[in-house]
């Protein structure tokens, strides 16, 4: 599945990810994937530089109650990884 972060998310900011470990903020602008295999499309900010077309890919710890990007990104994350 693939799902577009619309204006609204981006308002209550649903599509902005921290990862702490890495000092990144990614701007999600596309979630694709189904049952617990997710990658995230968008925009990465790391010390100040922003890289368009970013991508993070990651495993959910359990399956999403729906197909919806609330529901998934309500998630915790089991791990994750840079998609080059």
């Amino acid at each position: 599945m693939k799902f577009y972060f619309s204006e609204e998310h981006k308002q209550q900011k649903l599509n902005h990810i921290y990862l702490e470990e890495d000092d990144l903020l990614l701007e999600g602008e596309i979630l694709e994937g189904e049952g617990k295999n997710y990658t995230i499309t968008g925009i990465a900010t790391v010390e100040g530089e922003r890289y368009h077309d970013f991508q993070v890919e990651f495993e959910l710890i359990q399956l999403p109650k729906e197909a919806s990007i609330e529901a998934i990104m309500d998630e915790d994350w089991e791990w994750y990884d840079f998609v080059y």
